[in-house]
Order: structure tokens, then C-alpha cells, then sequence
């Protein structure tokens, strides 16, 4: 995990009766990579900038959103093109959802060319950012490569050749 996720209900737990629902937001945790004190209202550790995502916790959810959501953009694929950052950038996301996202938009990008890419990006996030955004994009670049022609094998003549008695 490139996060450090703590859930509210596991501090909850481990302090059993000496946990009180009046303190809730005042409970802290620790960050997984260097141990500082992480509290609720932070969604990256203060020493080493590491992603944390509070779970159960109406603070951070009040403050950053669905921890769900954001430990899905967190785990998500890294861009490794130019328009697949681009495309990144423009979404406000970390990555691709998964391997099969950024393998079509490579091979689109292979295809099409990084000019294309950026101009369906722009197209794709004129009025919308996130998750809703990317899908966009890639829905017109899949659609796209449909439409293209397809290059058809040519057979290659084969070398007539004469068998001599």
C-alpha cells in the first residue's frame, strides 16, 4: 500500500470501554511509514507527505469525502504517456483504475497519436472532473479505435519456383 489507512472503529476497539463517542474527533492515529501522529482532519502525514485515509471517521469525511473512493484513486495505475498524464491531470485522479484503463489508452495512443489524446481529453473534461470524466475519455478513444480501419494482412507473393527434373 502506497497509503496509510486507519479506521476509527479498530481505535475504538483496542480502547473498549475507555473510548468515548463525545471525544470522537479529538482521536488520533499514526502514519504506517514514519510513525508521526496523524490526526483526523490530515489526509497526508505531516513528516513524510505520505496519503492517509481516515475510515468510520466524520471528520475526515467531512472534510476529504468517501475514504473509499479516494483508496480507489489511491490504488489506482500510474499514467506512463505524456496524454496519460495529461489525461490525469485534467480529472484531478492519481491513475488509471486498473491495468485494462491504461492499456487501452496506450494502445489508443499508439494508434491515434498524443495531439488526438490531448484533444479528446480536453473534449472529455470540459464539464466534468473524476472517475466520471476519464470514463468519458476512454468510452470516445475505445469508440474511436473501432472506427478505425483496420489494416488487413497483405499476402506477400510467394517466389515462383521451377522444380527441374
Amino acid at each position: 500500500m502506497n497509503y496509510t489507512l486507519i479506521d476509527l472503529k479498530i481505535i475504538a476497539a483496542e480502547l473498549e470501554h475507555h473510548f468515548r463517542k463525545s471525544d470522537l474527533a479529538e482521536y488520533t492515529g499514526q502514519c504506517l511509514n514514519c510513525w508521526a501522529e496523524v490526526t483526523q482532519s490530515m489526509n497526508e502525514c505531516p513528516d513524510c507527505q505520505r496519503p492517509v485515509v481516515w475510515l468510520n471517521s466524520p471528520v475526515w469525511d467531512s472534510l476529504y469525502g468517501s475514504a473509499k473512493l479516494r483508496i480507489s484513486e489511491l490504488e489506482g495505475v500510474i499514467p506512463t504517456t505524456e496524454a496519460g498524464k495529461y489525461l490525469c491531470t485534467r480529472c484531478n485522479v492519481i491513475g488509471f483504475a486498473n491495468r485494462r484503463e491504461l492499456e487501452d489508452w496506450v494502445h489508443a495512443e499508439r494508434q491515434m497519436g498524443s495531439d488526438d489524446m490531448r484533444r479528446i481529453v480536453d473534449y472529455a473534461t470540459l464539464e466534468k472532473r473524476g472517475r466520471g470524466a476519464m470514463a468519458h475519455a476512454l468510452a470516445i478513444v475505445r469508440k474511436k479505435l473501432r472506427e478505425l480501419p483496420h489494416k488487413q494482412k497483405q499476402e506477400e507473393p510467394s517466389p515462383t519456383t521451377t522444380k527441374m527434373l
